[in-house]
């Protein structure tokens, strides 16, 4: 693919080898319906590329909450070895095997090579594959321990280039395959972005600071819970808690973020009503999923959509990022002088 630097989708800074850097995988929107029209008298049905323009998901949608990852130049992201890792690769590769379409060979082979996921896993991961089998529902997920992590690594290598070459689409709202790409966040921006978010206040004068907002709803939820049946009470709160993570946001990817943790999100919600937990225990243990819904109501805050990664070639000392800084600073300035002088006339 070629020796080159990346651009951070949110902070438009360049992600260069070694730097650490968040990666949501994420999937083309569409219209709700798809779109008839005609060309030189051929009919065609196509879906669109969104159905509306509101929150960081208006024209890609994250399947996957935030991966801790590195750059590693070539446009590949290293993926960290960790529980939370392999709780998201988990669930992907659940959602591929299931829904992935399978790409035939373009007319140019080196570049558009025949894709087919499921094959894919077979030959690279066969202790993946084989726990993919022996799934009985369909809406269970393979575990985070039936991962090997130098067959993730291969698994995810190799996905990765697809994805570079276009080859990776699934069927998950249309019947139409919709295009699965990589946004990418340098780790300073999605630090950034954490802190936008928790320095946010609701309309009701509430703090978005995670111990703030989080004990105000343990103690509305403590009181709520005197008024429900003993045994509707567990399912009460676990709703409850599964809601407030969403941020009070309408859905713009919670959902997809909070799947591959529902065990751990309902076992450590157990713990803090059941067996004396704290709030400071119950938020270490799922800090890396707030971290990344945190980082996406940052998103959602600043009106930032998630996009494909762009190449910044042989960018190595962030000269791209510089100049972009430089040039929203004065487009900021000079917005901000005539908005101001428009409204004093």
């Amino acid at each position: 693919m070629g020796s080159f630097n990346i651009q951070c989708f949110a902070s438009r800074q360049t992600i260069a080898e070694h730097d650490p850097c968040r990666v949501a995988v994420i999937v083309q929107s569409n219209t709700f319906n798809p779109v008839k029209m005609a060309t030189d008298g051929r009919e065609h049905s196509l879906y669109g590329a969104n159905n509306h323009v509101s929150s960081p998901d208006a024209f890609w949608k994250p399947m996957t909450a935030f991966l801790e990852a590195r750059y590693s130049d070539y446009a590949t992201l290293e993926p960290v070895d960790s529980t939370y890792n392999r709780a998201i690769l988990a669930s992907l590769f659940t959602e591929l095997l299931r829904q992935a379409a399978s790409v035939q060979v373009g007319q140019n082979a080196s570049h558009e090579p025949a894709f087919d996921f499921k094959a894919l896993v077979a030959r690279l991961a066969p202790r993946l594959s084989e726990s993919f089998a022996g799934l009985k529902h369909f809406l269970a997920d393979l575990k985070p321990q039936d991962l090997v992590f130098s067959e993730v690594i291969e698994v995810w290598k190799a996905l990765e280039e697809a994805i570079f070459l276009n080859r990776v689409f699934i069927t998950k709202n249309t019947e139409s395959p919709r295009p699965v790409k990589l946004a990418v966040v340098h780790e300073t921006a999605y630090r950034n972005l954490i802190s936008t978010a928790e320095g946010s206040w609701a309309g009701s004068g509430l703090s978005y600071e995670r111990h703030a907002f989080f004990g105000q709803f343990l103690g509305e939820l403590r009181e709520e819970l005197a008024t429900i049946e003993d045994h509707d009470k567990r399912y009460f709160r676990k709703d409850r808690a599964r809601e407030l993570f969403k941020l009070r946001m309408a859905d713009c990817g919670q959902g997809n973020m909070l799947w591959p943790f529902s065990v751990q999100l309902h076992a450590t919600t157990d713990e803090l009503f059941d067996r004396d937990g704290t709030l400071d225990r119950f938020l270490q243990a799922n800090k890396d999923l707030l971290d990344s819904i945190y980082a996406l109501k940052g998103l959602n805050w600043l009106r930032i959509p998630f996009s494909p990664f762009i190449s910044v070639g042989q960018d190595y000392d962030n000269s791209a990022g510089q100049l972009y800084a430089a040039f929203i600073s004065f487009t900021e300035r000079q917005v901000s002088k005539d908005r101001s002088a428009r409204d004093r006339d």
